[in-house]
């Protein structure tokens, strides 16, 4: 049975409304040191598996602010009850987010939707899911969370916004069949 979804979604959309500023002061009470340390240098716009910037999954608060501290961190919540920390770039915009699972001081998702966040393969905010291909070409899109591009290989997921067809293959999964204008809106990193 062929089901035609059409989707229109921003992502990106959805992190930046459910984010609430709330400065904190408080340091975190259990410092953990990453298995992850992030360079001392190198590109602050490069993202990579497990890494945005000189930011990387598994970093503490602490070792974050390291890396920026002539930035701003907040620490927020997430509409989905995750604490985050929004890194802002020299003009203030939000250069990326970085959220870690409630409890925890150390971080497991970072997501920027910042036009000079990019990968290796040159991929930013407003690259076209044809580039996506050529970059990625493991990449597949689905509806897990919204409308998102995912390469298994890299583990790295992209928020899409544009036109997709999908078929029920026949363990019911909705698969890509045809995908018109779909651009990137987010870079996430798990």
């Amino acid at each position: 049975m062929i089901n035609k979804i059409k989707l229109f979604l921003f992502v990106g959309l959805l992190f930046s409304v459910a984010c609430q500023s709330k400065p904190s002061d408080k340091t975190p009470s259990t410092q953990q040191v990453s298995t992850t340390p992030a360079p001392t240098t190198g590109d602050p716009y490069l993202v990579a598996p497990k890494q945005m910037g000189f930011a990387k999954i598994g970093m503490t608060k602490a070792e974050l602010l390291k890396f920026y501290a002539n930035m701003k961190a907040d620490t927020l919540r997430m509409e989905m009850e995750l604490p985050c920390w929004n890194i802002y770039d020299t003009d203030g915009k939000i250069l990326f987010q970085a959220a870690c699972e409630d409890g925890k001081d150390s971080v497991t998702f970072l997501f920027s939707t910042h036009p000079k966040m990019r990968t290796a393969q040159g991929i930013k905010i407003g690259s076209h899911y044809q580039e996506l291909k050529a970059a990625f070409p493991d990449i597949e899109i689905d509806m897990a969370e919204g409308l998102r591009a995912f390469s298994p290989s890299t583990k790295m997921s992209f928020g899409v916004i544009g036109e997709v067809d999908f078929d029920e293959d026949k363990d019911g999964i909705m698969r890509a069949k045809k995908v018109k204008d779909v651009v990137v809106e987010t870079i996430e990193i798990y």
